[in-house]
C-alpha cells in the first residue's frame, strides 16, 4: 500500500506520471535569515541617504516646492485673464 497509486489523487501535472517524486539530495538549500544580504544593505544606505540630504536641504527645497504648487493653482486664473483681454484699452488724462 506504499506504492503511490494508492495515494488518492497523486499525478505529476508536468509529466502525467503516477509515480512518486525522486528524492533529491542536492536540492537548494535555504539560506539564514539572520544575514542580511548586501542589497537590502544597499536600501537602506540609500534611503538614509536621501532622507539626509531632503533634510539639509530643506531650507531650498520647501519655497521650490510651494513656489510650483501656487503656479499650479494660478494658472486657471492666468488663462481666464488672457481670454478676457480687452486688448488696448485707451487711457484719457
Amino acid at each position: 500500500m506504499s506504492s503511490p497509486d494508492h495515494i488518492a489523487g497523486y499525478e505529476d501535472v508536468v509529466t502525467g506520471s503516477h509515480e512518486a517524486p525522486a528524492d533529491n539530495p542536492g536540492a537548494a538549500q535555504v539560506r539564514s535569515a539572520s544575514a542580511p544580504e548586501l542589497k537590502t544593505l544597499a536600501g537602506v544606505a540609500v534611503g538614509t541617504l536621501v532622507i539626509a540630504a531632503l533634510y539639509c536641504g530643506q531650507e531650498v527645497l520647501i519655497p521650490i516646492t510651494l513656489a510650483v504648487m501656487l503656479s499650479f493653482v494660478l494658472s486657471p486664473v492666468v488663462d481666464r485673464r488672457r481670454k478676457w483681454d480687452p486688448g488696448k484699452v485707451s487711457l484719457s488724462y
